[in-house]
């Protein structure tokens, strides 16, 4: 029996028996790598933005990604692993966030969207709830199509600043100008100004990392309220 569970994975890429597998077939597993990779990513990041201690995670997938599971578990990972790097891994990782406490909720919509797929995270804390959505566009490269509520489209890549501030006239020279003057290039600036009541939100990628004292000094800008950073691993 053993030698023929070998030979079906040798041939056939097909795991039979395997304990606590998310999925059993790999060839299907190579066929949602690209989403797991978003899943681990969209994880990751949330991770950066949030530090409180989380009370729920919320997992949606739409569109074409009906096999959730896997997926969700690379969330799960991507969200618990910055952390706990040495202890998560996809057959664990549910585990470890129930014995946190974390309460896990992950669904299936086939409703229309306006990309054939997405993962859409959310995680509430005691006084926050936060949220990404992602999707995997016709080049297999992953997007962000919600940034903490705000529907942008953004390529996560690098080192990148999510920023809000008053909208008024003048900001993003203030910014630019202050990078520029630290040395730090900017590599695309995104913003959003959709019914935010005289607010704006920025992603702003960056071609260099941004020490602490450069992130002081952009809160220090009267205009700007929140600053956070984030790194892409690519």
């Amino acid at each position: 029996a053993i030698c023929e569970q070998v030979r079906d994975y040798l041939f056939d890429q097909k795991l039979t028996n395997a304990l606590n597998m998310p999925i059993s077939n790999i060839s299907l597993l190579n066929d949602l790598k690209p989403y797991l990779d978003l899943g681990e990513l969209l994880g990751d990041l949330m991770s950066q933005l949030n530090k409180n201690s989380i009370n729920q995670i919320i997992i949606e997938c739409k569109g074409n990604i009906e096999d959730i599971r896997p997926i969700s578990l690379a969330t799960l990972k991507g969200i618990l692993s910055p952390n706990l790097p040495d202890r998560v891994n996809y057959i664990n990782a549910e585990a470890i966030a129930k014995e946190l406490g974390i309460n896990i909720e992950i669904g299936y919509s086939n409703m229309d969207s306006n990309y054939n797929n997405l993962i859409s995270l959310k995680v509430l804390t005691e006084n926050n709830t936060f949220r990404l959505d992602g999707s995997i566009f016709d080049d297999l490269k992953p997007r962000l199509v919600n940034v903490l509520g705000r529907d942008m489209e953004v390529t996560p890549k690098g080192a990148m600043l999510f920023i809000d501030n008053v909208d008024v006239p003048g900001v993003i020279g203030k910014v630019g100008t202050l990078l520029g003057n630290q040395d730090i290039n900017i590599a695309a600036y995104l913003l959003s100004r959709k019914n935010q009541n005289g607010k704006a939100f920025a992603v702003i990628r960056i071609d260099n990392s941004a020490e602490e004292e450069e992130l002081i000094k952009l809160r220090k800008l009267k205009e700007v309220e929140k600053v956070q950073y984030v790194i892409v691993n690519t």
